[in-house]
């Protein structure tokens, strides 16, 4: 299989984009990588700094674009990145691979 080919790069997002042939040579996906380590960072110094408070208006979590994409493609969140059901959303944000995400702790 060829080596992959860049179609775009964002520098602002960090979303690369690559073109895939598949090893038939006749189906060829497109890949989205995003560099989220310094969103990564900056949310694990927002938990550093959570003073324990919750209510309206608290940001509890950032959340990188691919990742978005992902609870679209999956039906948690719609085209306009809504929630469609803030059970299941605190849920997926509860669980500890999601941890990263947070910028509070605490259960959601």
């Amino acid at each position: 299989m060829p080596d992959p080919i860049v179609l775009n790069h964002d520098a602002a997002t960090g979303i690369t984009e690559y073109f895939h042939v598949l090893e038939d040579g006749k189906e060829w996906a497109v890949e989205s990588r995003q560099d989220v380590s310094g969103l990564l960072e900056v949310n694990q110094e927002l938990q550093k700094l959570d003073d324990g408070k919750w209510g309206d208006g608290r940001c509890v979590a950032s959340i990188p674009v691919t990742v978005l994409e992902h609870l679209q493609r999956i039906g948690m969140i719609d085209g306009m990145y809504n929630v469609k059901n803030n059970t299941d959303f605190a849920k997926w944000l509860n669980k500890s691979e999601n941890k990263r995400y947070r910028t509070k702790l605490g259960n959601v």
